[in-house]
């Protein structure tokens, strides 16, 4: 009797470190992904910054944004949005802010004008009308995927002179 016993002590204790080595390997210390560069996403998030008429830390025209980003020795790993330019002091030398400009406001309301005049629902998107300069910084990528829903008429209309190039 003492020798079922004794085994399942075993079995239990072989359960129980298997549940801790299983707990164990997962807090192995890794890299946050907030560290690691996601250089596609970056670009898109470039190119709709430079769409949508941000300015940055590192310029404005498309040509100085990209050729900072792609300059190795200049280390750029991230691209964010902010509401204003003030609000970049809070970022690291490796990440490019991005906010919005005077012309920024022409866009959003280009926009609103389009979503009204075309009765577009923009509810599947999350996004409630009419759109704000705050949705084109912390909404960006419902404005991106509702953007690429409209003509390329349509997004040179509300662009102006900036073709977006999704």
């Amino acid at each position: 009797m003492n020798s079922g016993g004794s085994m399942k002590n075993k079995v239990s204790l072989g359960i129980l470190l298997l549940i801790a080595s299983l707990l164990l390997s997962g807090c192995e210390n890794k890299t946050p992904e907030t560290t690691q560069v996601d250089d596609g996403m970056n670009k898109t998030k470039l190119w709709y910054a430079w769409s949508m008429f941000f300015e940055t830390t590192v310029g404005l025209s498309s040509s100085t944004i990209f050729g900072a980003y792609e300059d190795e020795e200049a280390g750029y790993t991230d691209v964010v949005f902010v509401s204003t330019q003030e609000e970049k002091e809070d970022y690291a030398d490796n990440t490019i802010v991005c906010w919005p400009s005077a012309d920024t406001e022409d866009v959003v309301d280009n926009l609103n004008g389009t979503i009204e005049s075309k009765e577009i629902d923009v509810i599947p998107y999350s996004l409630e009308y009419p759109i704000t300069v705050s949705d084109l910084v912390y909404r960006w990528e419902a404005i991106r995927e509702l953007f690429s829903t409209f003509s390329h008429g349509t997004r040179r209309s509300i662009l102006k002179t900036r073709d977006a190039p999704w």
